[in-house]
């Protein structure tokens, strides 16, 4: 049966099946994913990155840093309400990338928690670095008042490869907003 025959015969326009029988659909088939793959590989690399510092995110962080994105791109996506990712749409990005998994926090070991002076001084380099071009309204110092002793059940997403989670430092903490 000829490509224009079917088209008349299914009423499927004719360069639809054209493009699906020489395979020139250049678009995933259903609804388009509101991230690109480039902009989900760096969300993916910074929760890696987050969860091997030894801050983990659970999956409302996940959202909420998807939702602070979004705004920050100026876009706003009607699936979402208010420009927040559902739970169906975390449940999907981690399928996508199944390199992240999802455990229970736990606290750190006391022999992994011990610190060297030169630990410390790299980790201040790191930070001078971190923040250099970010401004002083944006950055929040805080300590462990507001961690739990014991994170319990608490899920949060991580690098599948880490067999164990870094849970709460007694350090102060600098997060950037």
């Amino acid at each position: 049966m000829s490509l224009r025959r079917a088209s008349v015969q299914y009423g499927v326009p004719y360069s639809t099946i054209q493009r699906r029988f020489h395979g020139t659909h250049s678009l995933k088939y259903g609804r388009q994913p509101v991230l690109s793959e480039e902009q989900e590989d760096r969300i993916k690399t910074s929760l890696q990155l987050c969860a091997e510092w030894g801050f983990p995110l659970k999956s409302n962080d996940v959202r909420g840093v998807v939702q602070q994105y979004l705004n920050k791109l100026g876009v706003t996506e009607r699936r979402f309400k208010d420009n927040i990712p559902g739970l169906d749409w975390f449940k999907s990005f981690m399928k996508r990338h199944q390199e992240l998994t999802i455990k229970l926090a736990e606290n750190t070991k006391r022999v992994r928690a011990e610190l060297s002076y030169e630990m410390i001084q790299e980790y201040f380099q790191h930070l001078e670095q971190s923040i250099a071009n970010i401004p002083l309204f944006n950055i929040i110092i805080y300590d462990e008042t507001n961690f739990a002793d014991d994170p319990g059940s608490v899920k949060v997403v991580t690098n599948g490869a880490l067999n164990t989670l870094i849970g709460q430092l007694t350090l102060r903490k600098v997060a950037l907003l």
